[in-house]
């Protein structure tokens, strides 16, 4: 096993016998107890080192047993009798599991405790009377009255999730540290994807939401990813295709991690050298796509979709749609040097450049709902 897959087992059985803690202690005592202050803490510190890791935690009911962020939680012989019967209380309860792409704060880790006492009840966590959107995600069952997630709210927090990891991504890259798994980006992408149908309207109007500064970067990818998959939608294309598009879209600039802040913000003419790093940029993105143990065919495909979107002439299918979709979510964005286009602004300037000309009309049929 290696040090990081034994880190992980290590931090998922910390998450286990404080979820355990917690599920025992809460049978009779209220969550404010200070009984709860120990493991929550444990949980607290647990959940904040697997997102560091791996961009966000997940814990989910698998089985006989408990996956944490997709690996089988392992336990001693001695401590596995405790596993199913953490299970049941929580199926008990309605809870599939749970999830976090930052450190839970102590007033939502305490309404976790609450689902487990005997009232069971659950509300929202947040200071002085405010409702918030929580850190901590409870996935229960359509079964659980009144706890299913509105369609427009998964679709607000799967977007916002998108934009996390590729600014995640680009800082970890930039310090030298190891990516986010792809793994992460292909869930946020399934997501994506399957939110996309019963409201496409709704969906592709996310692309409006815009940022400037190092804030950029995530934005421009996830709207990237949204206006990808709504063009494949668009143009036909099956599920696993627009999913393969939605992956390219969210890794297709974290190449800007291997270039110098300041040439990223830089409103001067660029240099012959800075011009050099920054069409080298698109080889590190493509490498990111391909940091998985097991590079297979989609893989690949990805990898060349988000070195060749950036190519004045894409020669692949994937590269076309998302050069155009790339184009023209950054020629709507204000930048350092320019102001945004307006979307029929952008479309005639894109007319001058070199993208394919069919796909380029049938994309302003997408873009005539933005």
């Amino acid at each position: 096993m290696s040090s990081d897959a034994g880190r992980r087992q290590q931090l998922s059985r910390q998450v286990f016998f404080a979820l355990h803690a917690v599920v025992r202690n809460a049978r009779v005592h209220g969550e404010e107890n200070a009984i709860f202050a120990t493991p929550l803490a444990q949980l607290q510190i647990a959940i904040a080192e697997l997102v560091t890791t791996d961009g966000a935690f997940e814990l989910e009911l698998a089985g006989d047993g408990l996956r944490i962020n997709r690996h089988l939680l392992r336990l001693e012989p001695s401590a596995l009798p405790l596993l199913p019967w953490v299970r049941s209380e929580m199926s008990a309860r309605g809870l599939r599991g749970f999830s976090a792409v930052a450190a839970p704060p102590e007033a939502e880790l305490r309404a976790l405790v609450r689902l487990f006492t005997p009232t069971g009840a659950t509300g929202p966590a947040g200071g002085n009377g405010q409702l918030q959107e929580p850190v901590l995600k409870l996935q229960l069952d359509e079964t659980a009255a009144g706890q299913a997630q509105s369609h427009d709210a998964r679709l607000v927090d799967c977007y916002s999730h998108s934009v996390l990891f590729v600014g995640r991504t680009i800082e970890l890259l930039r310090r030298g540290g190891q990516a986010i798994p792809v793994w992460t980006a292909s869930r946020l992408v399934q997501d994506l994807v399957d939110l996309q149908r019963p409201a496409p309207l709704r969906f592709l109007q996310l692309a409006r939401t815009k940022a400037g500064g190092e804030a950029y970067w995530g934005y421009h990818a996830a709207n990237v990813a949204v206006l990808s998959i709504s063009f494949g939608a668009r143009l036909g294309l099956g599920k696993q295709r627009r999913h393969d598009l939605g992956v390219a879209a969210l890794f297709h600039d974290v190449g800007m991690a291997a270039l110098p802040e300041a040439l990223l913000h830089k409103s001067e003419e660029l240099s012959d050298a800075e011009r050099a790093a920054l069409k080298a940029s698109p080889l590190f993105a493509a490498r990111a796509v391909l940091r998985e143990r097991e590079v297979h065919p989609a893989a690949l495909e990805r990898a060349l979709g988000v070195y060749e979107c950036h190519l004045e002439r894409p020669p692949g299918a994937l590269g076309k749609i998302l050069a155009i979709c790339e184009a023209y979510d950054a020629l709507t964005t204000t930048r350092p040097w320019r102001a945004a286009l307006s979307s029929l602004e952008a479309l005639q300037t894109m007319k001058w450049h070199q993208f394919d000309e069919k796909l380029l009309r049938l994309f302003a049929h997408v873009a005539e709902h933005l």
